[in-house]
């Protein structure tokens, strides 16, 4: 999965180093700063939305990639506060997880 999201910003990555070696070289630190504040905030503009989604659907996405609930289920551990809050009068039983 990291991997996988490396693939996001690595281009960004690969675009910007080479303007960030030369501002480095020529010592413009003015510059140099707001670059790194908008490559920043673009990686993550591209990366957060991803991850937010792997964390709340955790569960979905290793079921649906592996095919295995079992080995799917400790990640419903995971988006458990987010079950709560949608069955908060339900009472969790920790063990159907397993």
């Amino acid at each position: 999965m990291a991997t996988a999201l490396y693939h996001l910003i690595g281009p960004i990555f690969s675009a910007l180093f080479p303007k960030f070696s030369q501002l480095v070289a020529l010592n413009d630190t003015q510059e140099l700063t707001a670059l790194y504040h908008r490559a920043s905030q673009l990686m993550s503009v591209v990366i957060l939305p991803v991850v937010l989604v792997l964390a709340m659907f955790s569960y979905q996405v290793m079921l649906l990639w592996t095919g295995d609930p079992i080995i799917a289920a400790p990640q419903r551990l995971i988006t458990q506060p987010r079950e709560i809050m949608e069955r908060k009068n339900q009472r969790l039983d920790f063990r159907s997880y397993f």
